[in-house]
């Protein structure tokens, strides 16, 4: 495998206007190295920075977005290589977050809260620029989190440990989940799917997936991943349907991962049983609850949890998963796209001019 010496990358200069930029790759150490990107999927939570309705912070422009990246290892120094138990050509797959490894919460083994620094999430004017994955390469901090991956699985359907693991654990880590409960979730893109897989592994009676009518072909994806019942809240009486599956007992948990909406939030409290344990694990990009009524908490007992991310323990069962070929995991992956196109990944992976997508990838030289 030839050494990467300039990489293509997607530089998003203003809301949604990218430009391809050729990077010198950095010279590397004994502690760090260089991932030649195989594939990187699309998050639902690149589209507002991409959009413009999140812009500073993490996010500041310029910035290479991109963080579910699978690749080969192009370049490793020796203390890397020893530390990670790494040899150039090895399939990896990175974490987003770049724990600086001695805060509290690193001590606490929180390192996926440790958030000063993140694949994707940097802008390129932070040395050594190569920090997200809509690119051809990117810099292998001495401090990331790396995991091996089979390297006979397509790289696109390796992307998809994001969803899965973060099902795994909101689902049954988190939320509790098992043999004989009522999931309820609320959004059915890819991690809507995660969930129902985790929900099904966690061997679940009920698991209900809940969208839209617009999502019908997603809802009905779902029913092939696990859910056992599909429904469009704006046509059907979702608590209703839930109160007769479960005789009046309703959800063990409810599960909202709908990106940038609030109101699911507010029917979870008539969803989950006395009790009962909601997550939120869509990202609100920042915006108030609306008709919340928070005593109904109170009246209920409900457990409320916020999560983001996914646990060190979930990533590796999420592998295992993607690795076993039990899942028809080709049929999530709806659209690829060139470096060049990133743009038009983006675009896709938020629906427009008519795309039904689930889970888009970039992969560099695809034709």
């Amino acid at each position: 495998m030839g050494m990467v010496e300039r990489a293509r990358a997607a530089v998003l200069v203003e809301p949604r206007r990218i430009e391809i930029e050729e990077i010198a790759v950095p010279e590397t150490g004994a502690d760090d190295g260089i991932l030649k990107v195989e594939a990187t999927g699309v998050c639902g939570s690149d589209i507002p920075y991409y959009t413009g309705e999140i812009q500073g912070g993490m996010g500041r422009m310029p910035i290479i977005l991109g963080h579910e990246i699978v690749g080969r290892v192009d370049r490793i120094g020796n203390e890397a290589a020893e530390k990670w138990n790494l040899r150039e050509g090895d399939r990896i797959i990175v974490e987003e977050h770049i724990p600086c490894g001695h805060c509290d919460l690193c001590y606490g083994g929180l390192h996926k809260m440790c958030i000063k620094r993140r694949y994707g999430s940097m802008s390129t004017d932070v040395s050594p620029t190569l920090w997200g994955g809509y690119a051809d390469a990117i810099y292998l901090d001495p401090n990331a989190v790396i995991y091996k991956a089979d390297p006979k699985v397509p790289a696109e359907l390796v992307t998809l440990f994001i969803p899965i693991s973060n099902g795994i654990y909101w689902v049954q880590q988190v939320a509790g989940a098992g043999i004989g409960s009522t999931v309820v979730i609320i959004g059915p893109g890819q991690h809507g799917i995660g969930c129902c897989i985790a929900a099904r592994e966690a061997g679940a009676r009920n698991i209900v997936l809940v969208g839209l009518s617009n999502d019908r072909e997603r809802l009905d994806l779902g029913l092939q991943f696990g859910a056992t019942h599909a429904l469009e809240s704006d046509k059907e009486n979702v608590v209703e349907i839930v109160r007769e599956l479960t005789g009046g007992r309703m959800a063990d948990c409810v599960i909202d991962v709908t990106p940038g909406a609030s109101e699911p939030l507010a029917m979870a409290l008539d969803l989950a049983k006395v009790r009962g344990t909601i997550v939120q694990a869509g990202f609100k990009h920042f915006k108030p609850l609306t008709n919340f009524l928070s005593d109904k908490m109170f009246m209920k007992e409900l457990t409320f949890k916020g999560v983001w991310g996914r646990s060190t323990e979930s990533v590796p069962i999420a592998l295992r998963l993607i690795e076993s070929g039990k899942l028809p995991l080709e049929k999530l992956c709806t659209h690829k796209f060139d470096v060049q196109d990133t743009g038009r990944a983006l675009e896709a992976a938020n629906r427009e001019n008519g795309e039904h997508s689930m889970h888009v990838s970039v992969i560099p030289g695809i034709s």
